[in-house]
């Protein structure tokens, strides 16, 4: 019996560990991508450049490998930042489309005719490192077809070079070490925290974002109380996820917060925003994991201004 048992514990551990590994391998190739228009090269492929960013979104996402960033999304995204919807984005645009929209990977390209072809010309781009890589496709057949084969190459770019095209993982660790970098020799303000936080139709879980902004403002040295008219900077926001999709095995969550600090006058002095895609194999787990990586993300850009804004 004894045998017997130790037989099914090893069998156990092992397919326990082998879930975990397959979730290390697939689930870092569940990339978010955002597809953005396409530029047209020359006025009489100013039609063919306008579907060619549809054409090319419906081939990644007819893959079922990726989680697709819907095009109106990206379109509201691009007029509130008045940016132009032509594919022509600079580096800093770069970063912000994937902070609000949590993409890792943005894809666009360029369409232009030769003779009796089409080529389209597709790059994919890394929001946060503008590490870029590109391939083509071209044809004198119809425009669909050329534009699906540039969708299947952009889809091996993106297995094949994807994790070259993300930035080194940063650890709370390194947060906190960058923000006392940043906040050195400044005279540090009083600080409360209250982020509300909701599950769309899931169970209310702990204040992840509040909790993880709490420990980040006093690891950095920020005096942290909890009655707002005790601190001379109150840090407010709303954080929320919801299960976005699926893809694979894994359940795609989507995690926003939206943090404001004011003074004691009421006058804003920071406002921040962060919105984080991430793959996982139970939502609520994976959902919490976003909003702390959210609150992370924007502690580091919103300690150091509130240090500076606060005599």
């Amino acid at each position: 019996m004894k045998v017997r048992a130790i037989v099914v514990m090893v069998l156990l551990a092992v397919t326990v560990c082998s879930v975990f590994a397959d979730f290390k391998t697939e689930g870092s190739q569940v990339y978010p991508i955002a597809v953005l228009n396409f530029q047209p090269r020359g006025k009489s492929m100013k039609d063919a450049a306008a579907q060619a960013g549809d054409l090319v979104f419906a081939s990644l996402a007819e893959t079922g490998e990726f989680y697709m960033v819907e095009r109106q999304d990206i379109s509201k995204v691009l007029k509130e930042l008045e940016l132009s919807d032509s594919g022509m984005v600079t580096k800093d645009a770069q970063n912000k489309i994937g902070q609000l929209t949590g993409a890792k990977i943005l894809v666009t390209g360029s369409v232009f005719k030769s003779g009796k072809n089409t080529y389209v010309i597709v790059k994919v781009i890394g929001t946060e490192t503008s590490r870029v890589f590109a391939a083509k496709a071209s044809g004198s057949g119809s425009l669909e077809t050329i534009c699906n084969t540039a969708g299947k190459e952009a889809a091996k770019l993106i297995k094949n070079k994807g994790a070259k095209l993300m930035p080194k993982p940063v650890t709370k660790k390194d947060v906190i070490a960058e923000i006392k970098k940043e906040v050195k020799n400044l005279k540090l303000p009083v600080v409360s925290v209250s982020i509300s936080e909701e599950a769309v139709r899931m169970a209310t879980p702990d204040p992840a974002a509040q909790t993880e902004f709490m420990v980040i403002c006093k690891e950095t040295g920020f005096p942290v109380v909890e009655s707002a008219s005790d601190a001379k900077v109150n840090i407010k926001g709303e954080a929320f996820f919801e299960l976005a999709g699926r893809v694979g095995n894994f359940q795609i969550v989507k995690a926003r917060l939206e943090v404001t600090a004011t003074d004691k006058s009421g006058k804003v002095i920071a406002v921040d925003r962060e919105t984080v895609v991430k793959p996982g194999l139970a939502a609520g787990v994976t959902g919490k994991s976003a909003i702390q990586e959210a609150a992370q993300t924007v502690a580091e850009r919103m300690l150091p201004k509130i240090a500076k804004a606060v005599k």
